[in-house]
């Protein structure tokens, strides 16, 4: 009996961090597949048709963020669970108040670039908002010769 315990412990885990590892990616790939199909390596996307969701102001967390965090910032109850770990962001776009999009992901294939970033009140909770839908991408290399798209929002000022 112990070993068949074992075995279901063992495939739930398994199939769990299978799980964690897809989801951290889907941003981050959903964005670079959609940059390479419309063929804008150094143009613009609207941001709305890449993710597949409409929203009126996005919000991109980085690391060491909590749920508390990202409540107090949205100014509505956020009930997920989350911890921000290094190089992991989330990506929450909201509709007339309501959350559409909520994804976890790390930059791998995408990164964005802000010049303006904000703080919440007097806490550290580092944070970049957003309303406009259109950013330009442009294609970068990293030094290991890996190629990813930066992006930047239309209003980056």
């Amino acid at each position: 009996m112990d070993l068949k315990r074992n075995i279901i412990i063992l495939t739930i885990l398994i199939t769990s961090c299978i799980n964690l590892v897809l989801s951290c990616k889907k941003t981050d790939k959903q964005l670079f597949s959609y940059i390479d199909s419309i063929g804008a390596p150094n143009g613009s996307i609207n941001m709305k048709e890449a993710i597949g969701a409409d929203y009126d102001t996005a919000y991109l967390f980085g690391e060491c963020i909590t749920n508390k965090d990202i409540e107090m910032v949205l100014g509505l109850p956020y009930k997920k669970r989350t911890f921000l770990q290094d190089s992991e962001y989330k990506l929450i776009l909201l509709k007339n108040h309501a959350i559409v999009y909520d994804e976890r992901f790390y930059c791998k294939k995408v990164e964005f670039f802000f010049s303006k970033q904000y703080e919440y009140q007097k806490v550290h909770i580092g944070y970049a908002m957003w309303s406009d839908s259109i950013f330009y991408t442009k294609l970068k290399k990293k030094s290991n010769g890996e190629y990813f798209y930066q992006l930047s929002p239309y209003d980056n000022e």
